[in-house]
């Protein structure tokens, strides 16, 4: 988290620290949870754009890490009732800017990771193949997405958000290219 800071503190973002007690929602309420302060409703943050996209309006980028909250029953393992959340605004930029600044963001927190960390990465008998997370990354559209799976066996259907079968099998083709446990 530190390293994040720095990354954004480094390249002139503001930090926007937002409440994690909320009076809004940025989606249904019952996905939220629900407090009551006195006789007043509450709930626990679920994403603090409602801060940060105002924000950009005086600051231009601006970014929070937060905790959020989600009251839901995923359909995965992956899914968390609390989390740390990384939240990026930015004004005056398009969808391949914020991939690239994307890119930028992922190669230097395993690049910075892979010095700083070298006793956690140990500990979990890992590496890092820092020379093939440098950018630019091979990018595809939606389109060729849901073709490159149907070809190989996923039967997606289009309009249908990924699984992490079918994410680990379009980042890594069926192999571990960037990460090795």
């Amino acid at each position: 988290v530190f390293e994040l800071h720095r990354y954004f503190q480094q390249r002139g973002y503001t930090l926007i620290e937002a409440p994690i007690l909320t009076e809004r929602l940025l989606y249904e309420d019952k996905t939220a949870f629900r407090l009551e302060i006195g006789k007043y409703p509450v709930w626990l943050s679920q994403c603090c754009t409602f801060q940060l996209e105002p924000s950009i309006n005086a600051f231009e980028k601006v970014y929070n890490i937060t905790p959020s909250f989600r009251a839901e029953h995923g359909k995965s393992e992956r899914h968390l009732s609390e989390y740390t959340h990384l939240k990026v605004e930015l004004a005056w930029v398009n969808l391949n800017d914020l991939i690239s600044i994307s890119e930028d963001l992922i190669y230097h927190i395993a690049k910075t990771m892979s010095v700083k960390g070298k006793t956690e990465i140990k500990e979990l008998d890992a590496e890092i193949k820092i020379e093939k997370l440098k950018p630019p990354y091979k990018r595809i559209t939606y389109n060729e997405a849901v073709n490159l799976l149907n070809k190989n066996g996923f039967n997606f259907e289009w309009g249908k958000s990924l699984n992490s079968s079918g994410e680990a099998f379009l980042i890594c083709r069926g192999k571990s290219t960037y990460f090795s446990l």
